[in-house]
């Protein structure tokens, strides 16, 4: 009976290259998360004003109905009474007419909108929702170099870029350490002769001959990989 540990201690970054190319993989897809999560708060708050204007023009719509038959109303009371002529009687309600047919437009839209909201919510369509903030505009200003570093500090997609490059760069270190020989510490124990027991210690490299091209073509193919992943900024 006989006992072998082996450990083997890997030398030239080996460990620390699939390491930080992992990490980078790693944070590249949660950069991907936040960006996905920034398109969808996005598309929500477009969503939710466009609701609003909806309303607000579904409002004025409604008003300029209510002024279009008060106009006409009036205008058949005076023919009623003999002061306005027909022309004003059709005017007044072709007035009408275009006011009536602008809400029903202006309706439809605003349930479009409405609809679109409550998809991107995940709500069914015919949900009621109360919208409670109002329309408001705050001009702000801006200069071309403070956009552009902002732009730089939080676009989701520069950063994965960036990450994705610092992977294909530790994978590129990882690939060419391969060339490098590892240690290993080695401890045995055998009893092949019970009057002599035996116990040994052994620290040796293990030194990469022959690996059928494997080395090269994977350090090959990483600047490949690297190359495709440049910013340009």
């Amino acid at each position: 009976e006989g006992v072998l540990l082996t450990q083997t201690i890997e030398l030239g970054g080996k460990r620390s290259s699939r390491v930080a190319s992992a990490k980078a993989e790693r944070n590249a897809a949660l950069f991907e998360k936040n960006a996905t999560a920034t398109d969808l708060d996005f598309a929500v708050q477009s969503a939710y004003f466009q609701a609003l204007r909806a309303d607000a023009e579904y409002a004025l719509a409604s008003g300029q109905l209510q002024t279009a038959q008060s106009f006409l109303n009036a205008a058949r009371e005076q023919e009623k009474a003999g002061d306005a002529p027909r022309r004003d009687i059709v005017r007044a309600e072709v007035e009408a007419d275009r006011a009536a047919s602008t809400l029903a437009l202006t309706d439809a839209d605003r349930a479009n909108r409405y609809a679109i909201l409550c998809s991107l919510l995940g709500l069914p369509e015919t949900t009621p929702l109360g919208l409670t903030d109002k329309l408001s505009f705050k001009p702000q200003t801006f200069s071309l170099e403070v956009l552009q570093s902002l732009a730089a500090k939080n676009r989701a997609d520069l950063q994965v870029a960036r990450l994705e490059q610092q992977a294909r760069e530790a994978d590129v270190k990882g690939a060419r350490s391969q060339y490098l020989p590892d240690l290993f510490l080695e401890g045995r124990r055998a009893e092949l002769d019970p009057k002599t027991p035996g116990t040994s210690v052994r620290v040796g490299l293990t030194i990469p001959l022959f690996d059928f091209g494997k080395t090269r073509s994977g350090v090959r193919d990483a600047p490949e990989i690297q190359g495709s992943t440049s910013i340009c900024t």
